[in-house]
């Protein structure tokens, strides 16, 4: 009786062994899974890394070529206000020189017209007189 037991306790060990077997093997198998999926997780969160750098390269490029292009508004406005000025000056001065010329078109005007009326007047005189002297 006492081997028939230990038979039956030697295959219940065995069992166990096989069941603890097979049990480790389960366990390496999900090890395996979870290893694959470590190194999946660090690749990804390197390649996050390298984005977020690269992201934060980019913004800062950016804020350089905003403050570049507000640097260059600024410089445009000034060159702006400056051409104004000198439109504005350009204007008045043919603002200036139109009215001068039309104040010296009008002198002019009215002394060649009494120039003229002159003129006339002096021939009309010196027609009658020779008008005079030829009777």
């Amino acid at each position: 009786m006492k081997k028939i037991k230990d038979k039956e306790f030697v295959g219940e060990i065995l069992y166990r062994f096989e069941v603890l077997e097979k049990s480790i093997n389960k366990i390496y198998f999900q090890v395996e899974k979870l290893s694959e999926q470590s190194k999946k997780i660090t690749l990804l969160e390197d390649h996050d890394t390298s984005r977020k750098r690269e992201t934060d390269i980019a913004f800062i490029e950016i804020r350089k070529n905003k403050k570049a292009l507000n640097r260059h508004i600024r410089d445009a406005a000034v060159e702006h206000r400056e051409m104004d000025k000198y439109k504005n000056l350009f204007i008045g001065v043919c603002l200036s020189l139109s009215v001068v010329w039309s104040l010296s078109g009008w002198y002019l005007i009215d002394r060649i017209r009494e120039s003229t009326h002159l003129l006339n007047s002096t021939a009309q005189k010196l027609d009658v007189h020779i008008a005079e002297h030829k009777k």
